[in-house]
């Protein structure tokens, strides 16, 4: 197996890694850089094709930048090595690791504001630079300490056993499909998509599956002061501000193939893949089934996400949207099957839930271990906007499941408990939350829980027809400057960051 020289600093083999024996407590691996470097983003991805998951983190300190990635071992401590290190040039932005081949180590794929760019290796261990392609990235260049990781934008869209890119433009993205080749990567545009200019109806926040847009502020700074005045605390000369969409993939209509879709303007854009490699030219538009009595203004609760609940192939919507009722704020959460032919979505919502304001979008997981998806909805119990400001100690909030039923949520929930928070400010990646963890093999599930001052693995226990939230099964202190980053998928992994050190918890 050939590994790239900046992967070259651990030699692992290529045996995927058995599970992990079953445990009471997490394990927990420190790792930490020397001052000024910090820690600054995280990346967990099987970088040289073992069956292991690596762990890339941006690190950053006096004007430098690195990509620092701790290849995992079979044996404890999993990143015990020393992780190879790649400098960043002062024009990357982002990156992202792209697969060629199954059980292939991974390229690294550099991305500059206008082009990217392949990192390999040559003959004495120097880094090669290839140009793949040319795009229009939006990049979040306020934080000139920052290198945003794309991860979540590489996937095999068409099916060949390579993975694709999809590169978030202004109002669009481009599609990049990795091509066949005998060294290196390769790649060709297949579609460039593109949107009407997004609508501000201060009605525009989401979340969840379904967030339409972001923010990027791009800044120009003043590098006339030099001296022991960090220049990140200058304001910028010039603010410019720029959209883009979050583009996502899956099988939407039920043909086995990744769509795009994205949600824009109260309504879902769905480029479906007519053929291996080949989109549509043009996005389908669903207009969004908004309810009449939604807040006009501002919509708090307002989240699309899309899965598939009734298990026929094709994706439903949930609709989360906010209303006031008798002189309260009312959340709704609203299911729609999709229909087989014509407008996606009935006249009607298929299951409605209504509840207090919700601290986070609602989560969608096989909690109870029947196989179907169910519905965590985190409701606020107090006024956290006056406790904050009245400088509470702690606030409460309600984790509530819903059993999933062909296509519905049933009430009454399977789970109603409250759970005492700290107010704790967040930091990049950091913050109170409440994370549903799916079971297996029928048994349920377990809530991730990061309460400001400890994380806790607290199990879900059957209690008849219900649902028992168990005690901690483990509990994690996390320290006033440390900040957990909540994991993206059902890994059972986490990074909590502190600056020069972090640590890597792991559980079963």
């Amino acid at each position: 197996m050939n590994v790239p020289h900046w992967l070259a600093a651990l030699a692992l083999g290529s045996v995927p890694c058995a599970g992990m024996a079953a445990q009471t407590a997490p394990s927990r691996e420190p790792l930490q850089i020397d001052k000024p470097m910090e820690f600054v983003r995280y990346l967990f991805c099987d970088v040289d094709g073992d069956g292991r998951t690596d762990l890339t983190a941006v690190c950053a300190g006096q004007n430098r930048r690195e990509l620092r990635t701790f290849l995992r071992r079979a044996t404890e401590p999993q990143f015990g090595g020393a992780p190879s290190i790649m400098i960043l040039d002062k024009d990357v932005v982002a990156f992202a690791f792209v697969q060629s081949a199954a059980l292939a180590p991974r390229t690294l794929v550099l991305f500059t504001p206008e082009r990217a760019i392949a990192v390999q290796a040559t003959s004495d261990g120097a880094p090669s630079y290839a140009a793949l392609f040319a795009h229009q990235l939006v990049w979040p260049a306020a934080d000139p300490t920052d290198c945003v990781p794309l991860q979540s934008w590489v996937t095999d869209l068409d099916g060949d056993g390579r993975e694709d890119v999809v590169v978030p433009e202004p109002d669009g993205a481009r599609v990049v499909l990795q091509q066949a080749s005998t060294g290196g990567c390769a790649f060709a545009v297949a579609a460039q998509w593109q949107l009407p200019p997004r609508i501000d109806r201060l009605a525009g926040r989401s979340g969840g599956s379904g967030r339409s847009s972001g923010t990027i502020n791009l800044r120009l700074r003043s590098d006339d002061q030099v001296g022991e005045e960090d220049s990140r605390d200058r304001g910028p000369l010039v603010e410019v501000r720029a959209r883009t969409p979050t583009i996502q993939f899956l099988d939407l209509d039920g043909d086995r193939r990744l769509d795009g879709w994205c949600v824009r303007n109260e309504a879902i854009w769905w480029w479906p893949q007519t053929s291996p490699g080949h989109f549509a030219a043009t996005a389908v538009r669903w207009p969004l089934p908004l309810p009449e009595d939604r807040l006009p203004v501002f919509d708090p609760a307002f989240d699309v996400q899309l899965h598939d609940t009734d298990r026929d192939g094709r994706a439903d919507l949930v609709l989360t949207t906010s209303s006031q009722r008798d002189g309260e704020i009312e959340v709704r959460i609203d299911l729609y099957r999709q229909q087989a032919e014509g407008n996606p979505w009935r006249a009607g919502a298929d299951s409605r839930l209504r509840l207090q304001t919700l601290a986070a979008p609602p989560q969608l997981a096989d909690v109870d271990g029947d196989g179907v998806l169910d519905l965590v909805a985190i409701t606020l119990r107090t006024d956290l906007l006056g406790a904050l400001q009245g400088g509470a100690a702690e606030f409460d909030v309600q984790s509530n499941v819903f059993r999933g039923d062909s296509g519905r949520f049933v009430v009454p929930a399977l789970l109603t408990q409250k759970l005492s928070m700290q107010p704790r400010e967040r930091r990049r990646g950091g913050g109170t939350f409440v994370r549903a963890l799916a079971g297996g093999s029928g048994k349920p599930g377990s809530l991730l829980v990061h309460d400001g001052a400890s994380l806790q693995l607290r199990p879900l226990v059957r209690d008849g027809k219900r649902l028992e939230l168990g005690d901690p099964e483990w509990r994690v202190p996390v320290g006033d400057e440390e900040s957990p980053v909540m994991p993206t998928g059902q890994a059972p992994e986490l990074v909590v960051s502190g600056g020069h050190d972090a640590t890597v918890v792991r559980w079963r």
